[in-house]
């Protein structure tokens, strides 16, 4: 096959807003050489599409702010849990050592 011909004046690719070949004919090729179909130009945008647009914009916004906070939380609880098991193994270590039972000559709290 030889080699695709280039797009006349006023085509537009597939991938383009404005959706096909402004004279609406056959003759406009993607680059590997298959025709594109041309369609008619997109109206301009409704409001309630507008309106939906604008709130999965703010919608993705927020979800990228929740995961940065659940990250930043994620990482402080692994640095909490960190922290809690190098002092019970303080704690540990320094009961070992030491008798385990009350001092003979100490009265308990309650009395």
């Amino acid at each position: 096959m030889g080699e695709a011909p280039l797009l006349q004046r006023g085509c537009v690719g597939i991938d383009s807003p404005m959706g096909g070949c402004e004279a609406m004919s056959s003759h406009c090729t993607n680059p590997c050489g298959i025709p594109i179909r041309a369609t008619p130009r997109m109206s301009p945008m409704d409001p309630r599409q507008k309106e939906l647009e604008e709130r999965l914009t703010f919608l993705q916004w927020h979800v990228e702010q929740q995961d940065r906070v659940i990250l930043d939380l994620s990482r402080e609880l692994t640095r909490l849990s960190n922290r809690v098991a190098r002092t019970e193994a303080k704690i540990s270590e320094s009961s070992d050592g030491a008798n385990s039972g009350p001092p003979a000559n100490e009265r308990p709290p309650h009395w």
